[in-house]
């Protein structure tokens, strides 16, 4: 992400460069959103900078962020319900922040296919 910031002329004097992960990889086609500070996003946007695809698929969602949804945002993954989603929270508070999306495979219930089906969907 570092190099389209800079490609599009650096960030503004206003930009809260704090929220934003200049070491995560970016698709093609894709928007970044850079917030100002104490801007509220979107739920699911994890806090951050946000993107976006522009092509119309399916990598166009909006993914959720296992380390600052809401249990109702979690019920937005296809496969979680009310109980998943409880799971998912305890871990968080027991262990901390997500590492990685494939840590869901310590949650009873999460396996290595359930955790594949979903992953398009999950950010850290």
């Amino acid at each position: 992400m570092k190099e389209a910031v800079d490609a599009a002329g650096g960030a503004k004097p206003e930009a809260d460069m704090k929220r934003v992960n200049l070491a995560k990889q970016l698709q093609d086609s894709q928007v970044v959103y850079i917030p100002t500070p104490g801007e509220q996003l979107p739920a699911g946007t994890g806090g951050g900078a946000m993107t976006t695809g522009s092509n119309g698929s399916d990598s166009s969602k909006e993914k959720i962020n296992l380390n600052s949804a809401s249990k109702a945002d979690l019920q937005k993954i296809d496969g979680v319900g009310d109980k998943k989603a409880d799971k998912i929270i305890e871990y968080r508070q027991q262990h901390g922040q997500f590492k990685s999306v494939d840590e869901l495979k310590n949650i009873s219930g999460f396996g290595e296919k359930t955790v594949a089906k979903m992953k398009d969907q999950l950010a850290v």
